[in-house]
C-alpha cells in the first residue's frame, strides 16, 4: 500500500507541492507561524453581494437589492448588524423563522428562508428575503463554495470514537509549522460542520475538521461539502446503532464517509479495527490509503508503548522511518489516534522529529479523557459521550494504571444503542474479567444490564438509579491514591458526579 500512496497524486510530494504555493519559507524548520485557532464565533464573514449570496444558496431572491453588500452570516438573532444576513434555521426546540421580523427591526440586511415561508407582518422594503428548499442545503452551499477558494490542505476526521481528540492532535501538530484552523468544539454536524468550513480563513495553510453523524446520509452531505485532500477514519464501532434499522445500515452509513471522498483523497484509517475495514474494502475503490496500526502488517506501525504517569510514550515506523514520541494524554486507545495525526503531519511534509516535539505538548479537550488532581485522588472525566468500544478502551486504560490507591469505574448509560442496548451494557460487564477494577458503579437503567453481568464475572461492583446517588456514594467512599473513572453519554450528565467530588474536596480542604 506505500507503494500505492506514492504513487498517487495525492502523495507527499504533490501535497508539499501544494501547500508550498500558500505559504512563505519553510516553516517546519525554524520558523513558527501563528496557528488559526479560533475560539467560538457568532457571525461568519462573507464578502459578496446580496444577489450573489442567493444564486450561491440556491434560492430566489423575493424582495430587497440585489446589489446591496453581505458582510457576514448569523444565524443568532442577538448578533444582528447592519451587512449581516439571518439564516433562518430550523431545529427540534426553535425555529429561526419566528426571528425573522425581529432581525429586519433591529437592521440586518436580510435573511435566508424556508421556500414558500412569509412573514406574519410586514418586512421593510429594503430588507433582502431570499427563499431556499432548506435552510441547511443552503448554509453547505455556501460552504463548499468557500472550500472552492481555499488553497490549503484540508483534514476530515470521522469515526465511532475519539473524533475530537485526533482533531485536536492533529491541529496541535500542524500548528507550529502551518497556519492551522480547526473546528472548534464539536461544531461536527449539519449545522456545526458547514460553518466551522465557512470560518476557515482563505490564507489558512491547512484545515482539520470533525464529521459526525447520528443517522443515514449525514456523512455523506458533510464529506462532499467538505471535500478533503485527507480523511482520517479514527474507528467504526456501534454508537448511535440504535438510529439505524441494523448494523449493516450503521456500516453503510459510516461507509459514506469514505464513498464520499473526492478520487485523489488519501485516507488514514485504522488497520487494527476490523469493522473499519470491511468499510476500507468496501468503499475505498481506487483511492490511496495508509493504515496504522500494532500488526506488521500495517503501513504506520506502533510498537513500544510504554505507560508514563501522566500518558504515554511510543515508536512509529512509517515510510522507512522510526521515531519515539510522548502523548501526555490519559488512555492507551488515544495512541493509534497520535499515530494517525503524525501519518497526517508526515504526508503533508513535517518530520517526525517536529511532529515528536509539538506532540509533546498536547493537551486534551475538556471531558474527553481529561485528568483532574483532587487532593491527592485522581478523577478521568471522559463524561462527553459514551460508545460500546469506548468503554471497553476506557475500562482497560483504568486497569493499567499504577497506583497505590483502587481504580473505580462510574459508568452511565451508553445512550442510542436501541434494541443492541442490552447486549453492549452486557458486554462492558463482561470486560471486568479480563480488566478487573478495584470497584465497579454503574450508573441509570441500561447499566443494569452491565451491573449484572460484572458481578457475574467476579466484580466488586454497585448500580445506583442516577447521578446524585452514586455521587453521594462516592463522595464518602473514595479515598487518597484513587483513580475514578467518570464516564457515559452526554445525556446522563455525568459531569455532574465530578463536580460533586470536587465540591467535597472544596469542602473538606476549607
Amino acid at each position: 500500500m506505500i507503494a500505492r500512496w506514492r504513487g498517487s497524486c495525492c502523495g507527499r510530494v504533490a501535497f508539499r507541492n501544494r501547500i508550498q504555493d500558500a505559504r512563505v519559507g519553510n516553516p517546519l524548520r525554524e520558523k513558527v507561524f501563528r496557528s488559526l485557532m479560533t475560539d467560538a464565533v457568532t457571525y461568519w464573514t462573507l464578502d459578496m453581494s446580496v444577489g450573489e449570496l442567493a444564486r450561491i444558496s440556491g434560492g430566489q431572491l423575493i424582495s430587497g437589492e440585489p446589489s446591496a453588500p453581505v458582510a457576514a452570516l448569523i444565524h443568532d438573532s442577538r448578533e444582528v448588524a447592519p451587512g449581516r444576513v439571518f439564516l433562518a434555521i430550523r431545529g427540534e426546540r426553535f425555529d429561526g423563522h419566528a426571528y425573522v421580523g425581529a432581525v429586519a427591526a433591529a437592521g440586518a440586511t436580510g435573511a435566508i428562508v424556508q421556500s414558500h415561508w412569509t412573514p406574519d407582518a410586514a418586512l421593510p422594503e429594503s430588507f433582502a428575503l431570499i427563499q431556499v428548499d432548506e435552510p441547511l442545503a443552503a448554509l453547505r452551499r455556501l460552504a463548499a463554495f468557500h472550500r472552492r477558494t481555499l488553497k490549503g490542505a484540508v483534514v476530515a476526521v470521522a469515526g465511532s470514537a475519539g473524533k475530537s481528540t485526533t482533531k485536536e492532535l492533529i491541529a496541535r501538530l500542524l500548528s507550529d509549522g502551518f497556519r492551522t484552523h480547526k473546528t472548534w468544539g464539536n461544531f461536527n454536524n449539519l449545522i456545526g460542520a458547514p460553518l466551522a468550513l465557512l470560518e476557515m480563513p482563505v490564507d489558512a495553510e491547512a484545515g482539520v475538521f470533525e464529521l459526525g453523524m447520528n443517522q443515514p446520509g449525514e456523512l455523506r452531505l458533510l464529506t462532499e461539502m467538505v471535500a478533503p485532500n485527507l480523511a482520517v477514519l479514527t474507528n467504526v464501532g456501534k454508537a448511535h446503532v440504535g438510529m439505524f434499522d441494523s448494523d449493516r445500515g450503521l456500516l453503510e452509513a459510516k461507509g459514506e464517509f469514505v464513498d464520499a471522498l473526492p478520487a485523489e483523497a488519501l485516507l488514514v484509517h485504522n488497520g487494527d479495527c476490523e469493522r473499519s475495514q470491511w468499510v476500507v474494502d468496501r468503499y475505498l475503490k481506487e483511492r490511496a490509503a495508509i493504515s496504522v496500526g500494532y500488526s506488521e502488517s500495517a503501513d504506520a506501525r506502533i510498537s513500544d508503548v510504554q505507560s508514563l504517569e501522566s500518558g504515554y510514550r511510543f515508536n512509529l515506523i512509517f515510510d522507512g522511518k522510526e521515531c519515539a514520541f510522548t502523548l501526555p494524554c490519559y488512555g492507551r486507545y488515544n495512541v493509534i489516534n497520535a499515530a494517525m495525526a503524525v501519518v497526517v503531519g508526515c504526508v503533508l511534509g513535517a518530520p517526525m522529529e517536529a511532529l515528536a516535539r509539538a506532540m509533546a505538548s498536547f493537551e486534551g479537550m475538556a471531558m474527553r479523557s481529561q485528568v483532574l488532581e483532587m487532593a491527592g485522588r485522581w478523577v478521568v472525566m471522559d463524561c462527553y459521550n459514551a460508545s460500546p468500544d469506548g468503554m471497553l478502551a476506557a475500562i482497560e486504560s483504568l486497569a493499567l494504571v499504577q497506583t497505590a490507591g483502587r481504580r473505580i469505574a462510574v459508568l452511565g448509560d451508553m445512550l442510542e444503542l436501541g434494541d443492541e442496548s442490552e447486549t453492549q451494557h452486557r458486554r462492558v460487564g463482561e470486560a471486568f474479567e479480563r480488566w478487573p477494577l478495584d470497584l465497579f458503579v454503574a450508573v441509570g437503567p441500561e447499566m443494569t444490564a452491565a451491573y449484572r453481568a460484572a458481578l457475574g464475572v467476579g466484580q466488586t461492583a454497585l448500580c445506583f438509579e442516577g447521578v446524585s446517588d452514586a455521587t453521594a456514594f462516592l463522595v464518602e467512599a473514595w479515598g487518597p491514591g484513587d483513580w475514578v473513572l467518570v464516564k457515559g453519554s452526554r445525556g446522563m450528565g455525568m459531569e455532574a458526579v465530578v463536580e460533586g467530588l470536587r465540591a467535597a474536596i472544596s469542602g473538606t480542604e476549607a
